[in-house]
């Protein structure tokens, strides 16, 4: 929160608060466009500040957040396809399986 790469209302609430959030409008967002491949992308606090150092820019700016994303390869394993299967890793880093964590039906 302190440099401003977690922004909106959920994120004063905590991290899961945030992740919640982001859940919700990831399935939002492809119930509208089912036909779209959505994708999360795990980066660190440094690795986005040092992007932005690079550009010349802010790391809480979204557009340049974005711009991030679009310089991995289609292999990175940071590019993490959504919503992950209900036995692998959740995207939030929780280190918990994504059934048990975002993908629960007590986290919806």
């Amino acid at each position: 929160m302190e440099s401003g790469l977690l922004d909106g209302e959920s994120a004063a609430e905590g991290a899961d608060a945030y992740f919640r959030a982001g859940e919700r409008v990831m399935r939002e967002s492809s119930r509208e466009d089912p036909d779209l491949d959505w994708y999360t992308v795990l980066f660190s606090v440094e690795e986005m500040r040092e992007f932005a150092r690079e550009r010349g820019g802010d790391p809480s700016d979204r557009e340049l957040r974005a711009e991030r994303s679009h310089t991995l390869a289609p292999d990175d394993p940071r590019l993490c396809p959504w919503p992950p299967e209900r036995n692998q890793r959740c995207w939030c880093a929780s280190g918990r399986k994504y059934k048990k964590c975002c993908g629960s039906a007590n986290a919806r």
